[in-house]
């Protein structure tokens, strides 16, 4: 820690001694023949006045001459104030005749600057003047661009001068003082002239050759640099001096309004320029709106300086400064996101924008004022702008040719690719210009139109197409109107879509569907019409067989209504006997079928068949079976004669392969009453077998057989029956072959014992509970797999 301290307080001191010793300033200067210029910034003392309103009796008073503070630098830089400034510094002629000099302020742009030589011997004051910017040039002492006083030091007897300087500014307040003779000055303004002349000589010619060649290429860019040289010209050469020279000699006040809105102007044109350049607003949108807001707020530093001069300036300096910045920042950006023409860019605007930095810096005595680093830096920067910048905007020319070039090669590809891909399209393209003249037609429309469109030659125009291939209005003789072809509507900028047309095409009418739409130029006006078609008589009879397809469908859905009506309520209303029934057929019709009968209160007939096949065929035979039971079980028939006689008048009906398996329970409730047994008789003809579930929940299934309906063999050999005594609860479940042969997606079949056991916990509250329990167990056994055959279950409870 002590080490640290150490050196801490090491530096400190190091630093403590380089500090400037305050000293008095040079002292007099000592004129001779000799010598004809004198740098006399070393040997100014100053003092600041705050309240700007001290008169020069005041400051050569003893109160005050003890005040000024000596200068030890050749340039004093008071930046931005409000204050007035008194300098002064001594003068001795020790030569025996009278002197006469030139003393030049370098700085053109300060509001007041007054001049006062006082004797020393007596403190007389022997001259005063006053020049002013707001005072033409013609009233000055001397035809040079700067602020120039004559001094006249007379030889009565040896004497010391003392030469008072009062500045005050709204704007920055500077004193680089030079005392001259007459042909030193002269010698020295001709060879600046020069220099000036140079500079300023070769950034107008840049600027005439690149209005040349704004006039010849009409590139904004370029419009945007003659606007923006000019501005940044006049700006200089306001400060310079040059302008109230040469411009406005005879009239004041013009230069402070003039290198205000020139500096205005250089800031917002070079804006523009940079956002037009780098095409800021496209690719950097977020910048864009901070490039608005620098010129809103440069806007504003020029309406305050109206009102408010001194913090107007300070802030348009520092909004010259971020504008700077500014275009180093999006030069940078652009160029790292690939813009090349960005690289030439920041290469142009480098020079000014650091010798702007550098200006504004010194001006804010930030820098430090006098070299040519200060002096000259903002007007190098200026021309080296005029000549990058042109070549920028060269190069930047050539870059766009380059991509143009290359634009026009990748559009001749892809234009070769679309032409390609249009002929090989599944459709005819015809292409018309806005003159209605084929522009392009690809292979299909070629073999559509056979001999009318040649590979090599287009037509000459559409009414060629139409006097070759007659184009029809659908299913008429009438030739389709020309002018509402959907070709002819694109080119008046509709989007068409029409199927009314036919083509006569080697004696044969074609149908045609044509999709037409516009494409439009640059300036959204139609520049061409594509049409897309095709034959559509394939379409068409399809379109045909799916009419027949809806009419046999729509007969289905009638079909399936009159067949479910056909079937009896699912639930009889029975008093002393539970029936209920489902059917749910594969298709939208099917062959199963349920159907009951009542002899009388204590009587029932019940029966579920299957009709062999599905569909149509099946369903009218089981209509036929349906009516067939409903007449013959009117008659008197033992339940064996009554599947005799079925049998016996389906065979009429049955086609080849084609029968009606049926099982036929008949219930006995009589004596039920009395003995507690109500008497069951089955007769089965190919359905599976009875299930008797009783209510100690013992599964009875009856092996019972029989030939199916309808074949004759049933009659002819008879049927057996089985007899079964049913106690209260006990449960009676007819199915059609649905059931067992239901298969889920895996092809799994329900089957027999599956079904067995589901019997075994089928609950018996009441058939209808047992009904649904059954049907749901088989569909979710089944699943998602689609129905291979008809479904039909009747359950019955005593």
């Amino acid at each position: 820690m002590n080490r640290i301290w150490k050196f801490a307080t090491l530096i400190i001191m190091m630093l403590w001694l380089c500090l400037p010793v305050p000293s008095q300033a040079d002292g007099p200067i000592v004129l001779s023949d000799e010598q004809m210029e004198y740098p006399i910034g070393t040997h100014l003392e100053y003092f600041k006045d705050d309240s700007g309103t001290l008169t020069i009796e005041q400051i050569m008073s003893p109160a005050y001459d003890s005040q000024f503070i000596p200068n030890h630098e050749e340039t004093l830089n008071f930046s931005y104030t409000s204050a007035a400034y008194w300098i002064r510094f001594q003068l001795e002629n020790p030569e025996e005749h009278p002197q006469s000099y030139y003393l030049e302020t370098v700085f053109g742009m300060i509001d007041e600057l007054d001049f006062y030589q006082v004797r020393l011997s007596d403190k007389k004051i022997i001259a005063t003047k006053r020049t002013v910017d707001r005072y033409p040039f013609v009233s000055r002492d001397f035809a040079e661009r700067d602020f120039t006083f004559h001094l006249e030091l007379p030889y009565d007897r040896p004497d010391k001068y003392l030469i008072y300087l009062r500045g005050q500014s709204q704007s920055a307040v500077k004193f680089d003082l030079t005392l001259w003779s007459a042909q030193a000055m002269a010698e020295d303004a001709l060879s600046e002239y020069i220099i000036f002349g140079l500079l300023y000589g070769f950034i107008i010619i840049m600027i005439f050759y690149n209005l040349a060649l704004y006039f010849l290429l009409r590139d904004p860019n370029y419009l945007y640099y003659v606007l923006l040289m000019p501005l940044i010209t006049l700006n200089l050469a306001t400060q310079d001096g040059f302008s109230a020279q040469y411009l406005w000699p005879q009239s004041a006040g013009w230069s402070v309004r003039v290198f205000s809105l020139s500096g205005l102007g250089s800031i917002m044109v070079g804006l523009m320029f940079m956002t037009q350049f780098l095409n800021i607003k496209k690719e950097m949108p977020r910048l864009y709106r901070l490039i608005i807001f620098l010129a809103v707020a440069t806007m504003f530093s020029q309406i305050v300086t109206i009102f408010f001069k001194m913090v107007g300036s300070i802030m348009m300096a520092f909004t010259s400064l971020a504008t700077g910045l500014m275009m180093l920042v999006a030069g940078i950006i652009s160029w790292r996101r690939g813009n090349i023409s960005a690289f030439h860019y920041l290469i142009s605007w480098i020079g000014i924008i650091i010798g702007s930095v550098i200006s504004v810096l010194g001006e804010l005595a930030i820098l430090p004022e006098g070299g040519w680093e200060t002096e000259l830096s903002i007007h190098l920067g200026t021309a080296y702008l005029a000549v990058m910048l042109s070549a920028a905007l060269a190069a930047r020319i050539n870059e766009l040719r380059r991509a143009t070039e290359q634009a026009n090669q990748r559009l001749q590809e892809s234009e070769k690719r679309v032409r390609q891909f249009m002929k090989a399209m599944p459709v005819g393209v015809f292409i018309q210009d806005m003159k209605a003249m084929p522009f392009f037609v690809n292979r299909l429309a070629q073999q559509l139109f056979g001999a009318t469109i040649s590979p090599t030659t287009l037509p000459t125009s559409l009414n060629e197409i139409t006097i070759t291939t007659p184009l029809y209005i659908k299913g008429t003789n009438q030739p389709y109107p020309l002018e509402q072809l959907p070709s002819m509507r694109a080119l008046r900028g509709e989007t068409v879509r029409v199927d009314d047309l036919e083509a006569l095409v080697n004696n044969k009418r074609i149908p045609l569907e044509i999709w037409a739409s516009p494409i439009f130029n640059g300036n959204g006006k139609v520049h061409y019409a594509i049409s897309a078609f095709q034959d559509i008589t394939e379409r068409q009879q399809a379109e045909q067989e799916r009419l027949k397809l809806t009419t046999i469908q729509q007969e289905l859905n009638f079909a399936q209504t009159i067949q479910k009506n056909l079937l009896p309520p699912a639930t009889p209303n029975w008093p002393n006997l539970q029936v209920t029934c489902c059917n749910s057929p594969a298709r939208e019709v099917g062959g199963d079928l349920y159907i009951y009968h009542t002899f009388n209160p204590n009587h029932y007939v019940i029966a579920v068949g299957d009709v062999t096949g599905k569909g149509m065929a099946a369903a009218l035979l089981m209509a036929v079976s349906q009516a067939t039971f409903q007449t013959l079980i009117q008659q008197d028939f033992s339940p064996t004669e009554f599947m005799a006689k079925m049998d016996l008048s389906l065979k009429q009906f049955v086609q080849k392969k084609q029968n009606c398996a049926l099982v036929y329970a008949q219930i006995d409730l009589t004596d039920f009453n009395k003995t507690g047994l109500a008497q069951l008789t089955l007769v089965n003809a190919g359905c599976p077998m009875p299930i008797i579930k009783q209510a100690n929940g013992s599964i009875e299934m009856v092996d019972l057989g029989g030939m199916p309906l309808g074949v004759g063999l049933g009659s002819q050999f008879g049927y057996a029956t089985a007899t079964r005594h049913l106690r209260k609860g006990d449960v009676v479940i007819l199915a059609s072959d649905g059931v067992v042969e239901a298969n889920n997606a895996a092809g799994e079949m329900f089957g027999f014992e599956r079904l067995e056991q589901h019997l075994q916990t089928m609950p018996t509250t009441n058939a209808e509970i047992s009904l649904n329990y059954l049907k749901n167990e088989v569909l979710a056994f089944v699943g998602g797999a689609e129905q291979h055959d008809d479904m039909t279950i009747a359950v019955m409870q005593i």
